[in-house]
């Protein structure tokens, strides 16, 4: 399990964390005192309205029973409703008859998304962050359906499903992280719940002062103005969110919260992305991968950016949304302008973005739309030239965004690779494999968790229960409340038959996180072949209480401790 031949490129001693970015956050309450008609339009933006309490006054949900109940295609009912100063969101099992045979009832209190699109809740568990299965959405005058990655029963995880920092730093402005264990918040737990300014513009407080003392400087270094950095640090602060690529690894050292406007993306996030084939790029990608691929992007590559045609201020109102898109357009195309004629472009309002940027459905979020931002010439002829993943397809390595691989250590290069490889199918490729990847820098970053999961992970996919845990109880002596590796080291040791140690794992995952039913499914399982039958059939009630359609669980128990 250790390298045949040392990699002359690799440190020759641990690295060192990087120092942590700086604090100093004020709130966009203290921008609005100079700033005050900035803050009342970007409070109208969709990235003003990313996140809300709920309910809240700016709701905009329908909760009459036509709009707010619906059932999926496996015979379970949902139901939406407004009680009060609450929003409750029922699960409701069925029998063939129709008849309800439970009724799992959750507050939510968070919802993420402004509603252009729609939007999706969070139920809070004193900081642990679940999402329900229950989302809004805007089309069609709006109506509640299944969130998105719960339309198949087995990928539906009831009110269970974890919301991590990756998913939330996108949507609330500022949280209060726990310092102990990874993806948990701590009261207040939200100091401000949508995106505010200093998303974009970094930390205030030096600003704040400085303007307080009188002190007007030129140019102003107490504060970011995306519009003055250089492009790829200008476009980092909108990459921060909009790039999704098919992987991004957070690296060492770092958390998705430690990226400041300023730094490149590739400070904070190694971004994955597809390696399109040569006739160009999927619509499938996200809309940076696709504005850059563009024919307006390759023609202007140090000229074209997201706020090239967004204001990050102010939200066009649909009245003036074609206008104002097309005085953008008309920035770099006014002298050739349009080939249509004017009685044809009549026919779609004069709107750039009608016949070059349509909307389409992405495929990865149900009744939703999407802005090609592709920005084709012809878009009808061209729709059916979509390219895919090169031949190698599966196998084939992944693409750094921007060849950000040229500019971070070749290290950190391998430890992506490896960390994106953990849990995919294994590559015939030596060089793609996760653990060949992975285990000589261990000698590099000895307590970087994240690389100690992803081996010991890679470990348990070949088989090697035993190494797998060996690195997996390295995880957890530097992190003993990660909950993720202590669930991988339980199933480990149940795996080698060690279990006083299984039941050991399973119960600290149970303290720390005590509303996921598969940890109590696992902790059942741990004890009954323990012997410990009756404290195995209480964790099974704790599963059919958090998930009632496991019921069948208890029957087994049961069944397996009848004489």
């Amino acid at each position: 399990t250790t390298p045949t031949q040392a990699d002359s490129r690799l440190p020759t001693s641990p690295v060192s964390r990087p120092t942590p970015p700086p604090e100093g956050y004020v709130g966009s309450a203290a921008c609005a005192q100079c700033h005050e008609d900035l803050c009342k339009s970007f409070a109208q933006h969709p990235m003003g309205r990313s996140s809300a309490l709920t309910p809240g006054e700016a709701d905009l949900e329908d909760y009459s029973a036509e709009k707010a109940t619906f059932t999926a295609a496996d015979g379970t009912r949902y139901k939406a409703e407004k009680v009060g100063d609450k929003v409750l969101h029922h699960e409701m099992g069925t029998d063939p008859q129709g008849r309800v045979l439970y009724d799992l009832m959750v507050p939510v209190s968070v919802s993420l998304g402004s509603g252009t699109r729609g939007k999706s809740y969070v139920v809070n568990r004193e900081g642990i962050l679940l999402q329900s299965p229950i989302s809004w959405y805007s089309s069609k005058g709006g109506f509640f359906e299944l969130s998105p990655g719960y339309e198949r029963a087995a990928s539906n995880q009831h009110f269970s499903r974890r919301v991590f920092e990756e998913c939330l730093i996108c949507h609330v402005g500022r949280m209060e992280f726990d310092r102990e264990v990874r993806g948990k918040l701590r009261p207040p737990y939200f100091h401000e719940i949508s995106i505010g300014c200093e998303r974009c513009h970094g930390p205030g407080e030096k600003h704040v002062l400085a303007q307080q003392a009188g002190k007007s400087l030129s140019p102003d270094s107490t504060i970011i103005n995306p519009a003055r950095l250089s492009m790829r640090e200008r476009e980092s602060v909108c990459y921060q969110c909009h790039l999704h690529g098919i992987h991004r690894v957070v690296r060492y050292g770092r958390h998705p919260r430690d990226y400041r406007p300023g730094m490149p993306l590739e400070e904070v996030f190694s971004v994955l992305v597809k390696e399109a084939s040569s006739s160009g790029v999927s619509k499938s990608v996200s809309q940076v991968e696709q504005m850059r691929e563009s024919a307006c992007f390759q023609g202007n590559p140090e000229k074209l950016g997201c706020i090239s045609c967004h204001n990050p201020h102010e939200w066009p109102n649909p009245e003036k949304r074609d206008e104002y898109y097309r005085s953008r357009c008309n920035e770099c195309h006014a002298d050739k302008g349009c080939s249509l004629p004017a009685a044809k472009r009549a026919e779609k309002a004069d709107s750039c973005i009608a016949c070059h940027m349509p909307q389409g459905t992405p495929k990865d979020v149900v009744h939703a739309s999407q802005t090609d931002h592709r920005v084709l010439r012809n878009p009808k002829m061209e729709a059916d030239q979509e390219p895919s993943l090169t031949a190698e397809g599966a196998h084939h390595a992944p693409k750094f965004f921007d060849d950000c691989d040229q500019r971070i250590p070749y290290w950190e290069v391998q430890r992506a690779r490896g960390i994106f490889h953990t849990g995919r199918k294994t590559s015939d490729n030596p060089q793609e494999d996760a653990v060949s990847l992975l285990l000589p820098l261990t000698a590099v970053a000895p307590d970087d968790v994240p690389l100690l999961l992803a081996l010991g992970s890679s470990y348990l996919q070949r088989g090697d229960t035993v190494q797998g845990r060996k690195w997996l109880e390295k995880a957890v002596a530097i992190e003993p409340k990660n909950e993720h590796a202590l669930t991988l080291l339980a199933m480990a040791c149940l795996d080698l038959r060690d279990l006083s140690a299984a039941k050991k794992h399973v119960g600290e995952i149970v303290k720390l996180n005590p509303y996921v039913a598969r940890s109590f499914a696992l902790q059942a399982q741990i004890l009954m072949e323990s012997g410990e039958r009756d404290f195995a059939l209480q964790a099974a009630e704790k599963v059919i209480e958090l998930d009632p359609t496991q019921a069948s669980l208890r029957d087994r128990l049961l069944k397996a401790m009848s004489p």
